[in-house]
């Protein structure tokens, strides 16, 4: 698991010439002695499309454990609220006229399949049940086979997107059958769900569909199936995208991560203590966008994922690890690896399958840094420009990550880390093919990654 980059962090560090003319003065502070919030086994995951037809290549199971993924969430979007684990297929939208078009995009790898992977990589695995068009006996045979054959399931969804159903007004993507299609209905359903899914298996964690944003009608669909579920509910799943970001210049997706710890305190306000948040999709954009193979999304990506786990997420899964699409929405991709997607006569197409996009390597910084068993703790820095993250291990050692957002300007920063002093580090600029050992010290460059090891 990312043994390359921990190897370097570990060892020493060759020296690097900065690449721009740095800003000085710049400090960033780690408050070593205060904990945010603890990281757990699974806390990096991705998310793998039930229609990806790559999943199955023997070359994926070495790219997540280099990655440092911890969790596999099977996850088809809408297709999860149509597909029934036993035959493997997806039945017909029965709101067709309504919705995309679901059926061009079948399940391409069974259940077994997914959870093979998941077995060689250790992950774990995170499975959104049909609740559109299943049954809450259907669910619970799932979880009785998972639990026979492949134990390693840690947690299970009552439907996916559930809020979609247009049970909002003007919202109405995902495939529900339900004649009710109101947050309370979805409510008193999924205790249905969850009763049967535990009767199954005691030990099986179920959580419930949330949208996580503060305000309006998205947050009335929360507090009403909150009020019903209550703490019945393991979990509560929520997707994190820029929902209502209208600036898509590349440095207002840069900023929009920070406002991942109001959302996520409001979000804490509306569930019980003891249920855990979890954020089973992420990225700067739910479609294909300019940024997402590039160095902005790998920066995104970084800021995004550990500014949630500082908010208390249990994990957070990427959207996805597989995508496509290449070939339709101008060069861009929202999957960490190329799936080799070409238009229909063969003249544009995307890298080989299984090339990584740059965010794949700001995954594997961030899955090097999250050790489990760690704490997250507070970081500040005197440029606004210039955003930390760090993990305080439990084996002695401290990990910031630290990115420059500048795009034009280097930085030379000095770290303020109380109690630690600097080891070795990591560095990931857009000038670097993956991320590359760097020495202590030196420049931050523009739109750069920077992971640095301490010990006491």
């Amino acid at each position: 698991m990312t043994t390359g980059i921990l190897a370097v962090l570990a060892a020493g560090a060759m020296v690097v010439t900065a690449a721009a003319p740095p800003s000085a003065g710049d400090t960033v502070s780690v408050r070593t002695e205060t904990a945010l919030a603890p990281v757990g086994a699974g806390a990096i995951g991705v998310t793998e499309p039930l229609w990806s037809p790559v999943f199955t290549d023997p070359r994926v199971p070495g790219l997540i454990r280099r990655a440092g993924i911890r969790t596999l969430e099977f996850n088809g979007g809408g297709v999860s609220d149509l597909y029934h684990f036993r035959t493997g297929t997806a039945q017909a939208d029965p709101d067709p006229a309504g919705h995309p078009d679901y059926a061009s995009i079948p399940p391409a790898f069974s259940f077994d399949q997914f959870e093979n992977v998941a077995h060689e990589t250790r992950a774990q695995t995170f499975v959104h049940v049909n609740y559109g068009t299943g049954t809450p006996a259907e669910a619970a045979a799932w979880v009785r086979y998972a639990r026979q054959k492949h134990d390693h399931v840690d947690r299970w969804a009552v439907g996916e997107e559930v809020w979609g159903n247009g049970g909002i007004p003007g919202i109405n993507f995902e495939p529900d059958a339900h004649a009710d299609k109101s947050p309370q209905a979805y409510a008193k359903n999924a205790l249905t769900f969850i009763a049967a899914m535990k009767k199954a298996d005691p030990r099986a964690q179920v959580g419930v569909e949330l949208l996580g944003v503060p305000g309006g009608a998205f947050q009335q669909w929360d507090e009403a199936v909150m009020s019903i579920v209550g703490a019945r509910a393991d979990f509560v799943d929520v997707h994190a995208y820029p929902f209502g970001l209208d600036d898509n210049s590349d440095a207002a997706v840069l900023a929009f991560p920070r406002a991942n710890g109001p959302k996520m305190a409001a979000l804490r306000k509306l569930i019980p203590p003891r249920t855990q948040i979890v954020v089973g999709e992420a990225n700067s954009a739910a479609v294909p966008t300019k940024q997402q193979i590039g160095q902005v999304n790998a920066l995104y990506l970084a800021d995004d994922m550990l500014g949630l786990l500082d908010g208390g997420a249990r994990n957070v899964d990427w959207f996805g690890l597989h995508v496509g699409g290449w070939a339709y929405y101008g060069d861009s991709d929202l999957g960490l690896l190329s799936t080799g997607d070409c238009n229909d006569d063969n003249t544009d197409c995307a890298p080989p399958a299984q090339t990584p996009f740059r965010p794949y390597w700001a995954l594997q910084l961030v899955g090097a840094m999250t050790r489990p068993g760690g704490t997250m703790v507070p970081v500040t820095s005197s440029n606004p420009l210039l955003i930390g993250h760090a993990l305080r291990g439990s084996d002695g050692t401290l990990r910031l990550l630290v990115q420059n957002d500048d795009p034009s300007r280097a930085s030379t920063a000095r770290f303020a880390v109380p109690g630690y002093h600097p080891v070795s580090a990591v560095q990931y600029s857009p000038s670097d093919a993956r991320p590359r050992p760097v020495a202590v010290g030196k420049p931050l460059p523009a739109y750069s990654l920077t992971l640095i090891s301490f010990r006491r």
